[in-house]
């Protein structure tokens, strides 16, 4: 959910105050908006977007959140309408009713990924302290000699006995079941595309079978189909390469003051965040590409990069691209593991062309070929148009900071097989993630 509304300009400075008490000194015990009291919610920011005075200032508010929107907005005004209400004061034509405020001011997503998949955020939490006792446990009883020589399938076995009787886990369903491949690879995209392999088969076999009966002059209007489609996507190639060559690319060094204010709001705990806003490139043309492909994006998040990995980057928990300004500026909010500069490292090492794919339809982005050639494998010009079009996030708050989206999804796995039965080659593997922690 991401709400984006006008600010009042005679209350920007008391906008910005109020959101420095949200974060400052504590976002965790800030009584304006008690984000630990939202049970739904993941991730959550409030960024003030103020560039020059092409756009009036506006107040951009996202909620990564469990469930339904209409429960989680309702959960947000039950812990925090007082606070809220202070806050969007600030924006015009704010009348009181957030509901229906943030309503009309609510921006479409066009894509969105999500690392850890049907993980609720209380799921995160309990798994994380599940992990905790049993890995204090394991080190309690190697001390007291009390684990040494037993097999791993007997000590996986005390630690199920453990956890049934500790009453702080009555939530866990405790009935166990047969694994056998519980740490085999997830073969489901496998089986996509021998699927598809025989679908293909069979749609050739009845073609070739059904092309006797067609007659000569349907055969030739295929082939002018066909024709007429190789003519159009070369024309759009050339359109492309055309405008491609003609691009502005590159801009001025970011200056130190803004990189300086950047980097001191970084690195404070396991997690970090990113909020990037550029203009788009003019013309429909861009507009349409652009659309494109942030809707392919879409769609492999849901069906393909759905197993805690976009394009191979293993570290980010959520990330979203907008359109804002009638679709004027692409505005992109990400939550992700590590320093910003291993996280745009892996963006060039591991998903430079869908990177390029998108932002190649923005502004002063490195030169590109072709969409999706070169642009950002060009890792200092790359580095310095994302720090150039960063914006500082005023408030960030994050339910779970201590921990990685690997441990999350190991953790994960840990109370899948904890009930579940193993030979002694899956119980020893189980026991190893117990003590795996990338924090």
């Amino acid at each position: 959910m991401t709400i984006v509304s006008p600010v009042d300009p005679a209350k920007l400075e008391l906008l910005t105050q109020l959101l420095f008490q949200i974060q400052n000194p504590d976002i965790e015990n800030n009584t304006l908006v008690p984000f630990c009291k939202i049970k739904t919610v993941h991730f959550a920011r409030f960024v003030i977007i103020q560039t020059d005075d092409t756009y009036p200032a506006q107040l951009a508010f996202s909620s990564d959140f469990d469930g339904d929107e209409e429960l989680h907005f309702g959960e947000l005004i039950k812990e925090a309408n007082e606070g809220l209400c202070q806050i969007y004061s600030c924006c015009t034509g704010f009348n009181g009713d957030l509901r229906r405020y943030w309503a009309r001011h609510k921006v479409p997503t066009k894509a969105f990924y999500n690392g850890h998949l049907k993980m609720p955020q209380q799921q995160i939490k309990r798994d994380n302290v599940l992990r905790e006792t049993i890995a204090g446990f394991l080190d309690y009883n190697y001390k007291e000699g009390t684990i040494k020589g037993l097999s791993a399938i007997e000590i996986k076995k005390m630690i199920a006995e453990s956890i049934r009787k500790d009453n702080k886990f009555e939530w866990l369903d405790t009935k166990g079941a047969k694994s056998g491949n519980y740490f085999s690879k997830n073969k489901t995209l496998i089986t996509a595309l021998a699927m598809l392999l025989v679908a293909l088969i069979v749609v050739i076999f009845l073609v070739v079978k059904i092309s006797h009966l067609i007659a000569i002059s349907t055969f030739v209007g295929f082939l002018i189909l066909l024709a007429c489609f190789v003519i159009l996507f070369f024309l759009l190639k050339k359109k492309l390469n055309n405008l491609e060559t003609a691009d502005a690319t590159g801009i001025d060094r970011t200056s130190s003051k803004h990189a300086k204010e950047l980097m001191n709001a970084e690195n404070f705990q396991v997690q970090n965040q990113l909020t990037h806003l550029v203009e788009i490139k003019a013309g429909s043309f861009r507009l349409r590409l652009l659309n494109l492909v942030l809707g392919a994006i879409n769609f492999l998040a849901k069906t393909v990069y759905n197993k805690g990995k976009l394009g191979g980057i293993p570290s980010i928990h959520f990330a979203r691209w907008l359109m804002i300004d009638n679709n004027k500026r692409l505005l992109f909010f990400s939550n992700f593991d590590g320093s910003w500069e291993s996280y745009l490292g892996d963006f060039v090492d591991k998903a430079a062309v869908g990177l390029t794919g998108v932002w190649s339809n923005t502004k002063y982005f490195p030169r590109t070929h072709n969409l999706v050639q070169k642009g950002a494998t060009d890792e200092q010009q790359f580095k310095e148009w994302a720090r150039y079009f960063q914006i500082s996030t005023q408030v960030w708050y994050s339910a779970y900071k201590t921990l990685s989206v690997e441990n999350i999804n190991n953790n994960a796995l840990i109370r899948a097989g904890l009930f579940q039965e193993m030979n002694e080659h899956d119980a020893q593997l189980w026991l190893d993630q117990i003590f795996y922690y990338n924090g």
